[in-house]
């Protein structure tokens, strides 16, 4: 277990589709090392975008995270719906923000997790404080 504060809010989001349908199942062995750090709300993704709704409702409530539960592509959309720039009345994505991105790694490569640093049962978690990381290298020859 880490040490968080248990009054902070997390809204977890769950891609019932990820680890090829079996990720709420996968999530239920470790939820409780979730609930450990966080006042937790959950949603499920679906098709008509009500996880979406949930991640502006965390957002304009400053819920100090939201987490992906499943593979890179469910870390991927939830980024982009926690950064939408469409809000009304919320800092846009360049500005800063109060809810930092956590996940639960059920996908098959779980890049964001990269390095592994914290498991539970196996799975890979990154809930903890945000810190910076290297998205890539560029290098470049200047005339």
């Amino acid at each position: 277990m880490t040490s968080h504060d248990h009054s902070a809010r997390a809204l977890v989001v769950i891609n019932p589709h990820a680890r090829r349908g079996s990720a709420a199942h996968r999530y239920a062995s470790i939820r409780a090392e979730v609930e450990a750090g966080f006042v937790v709300e959950h949603a499920m993704m679906d098709d008509a975008g009500r996880w979406i709704d949930a991640i502006h409702f965390a957002r304009r409530e400053g819920f100090e995270r939201v987490i992906a539960v499943g593979g890179d592509g469910t870390v991927h959309a939830v980024a982009n719906a926690l950064l939408d720039k469409s809000l009304d009345g919320l800092p846009s994505a360049s500005t800063s923000m109060n809810t930092s991105l956590g996940a639960v790694g059920l996908g098959s490569s779980n890049d964001f997790h990269k390095p592994i640093g914290r498991r539970a049962h196996g799975v890979p978690l990154r809930l903890g404080e945000p810190a910076p990381r290297d998205a890539g290298l560029a290098t470049w020859k200047d005339a």
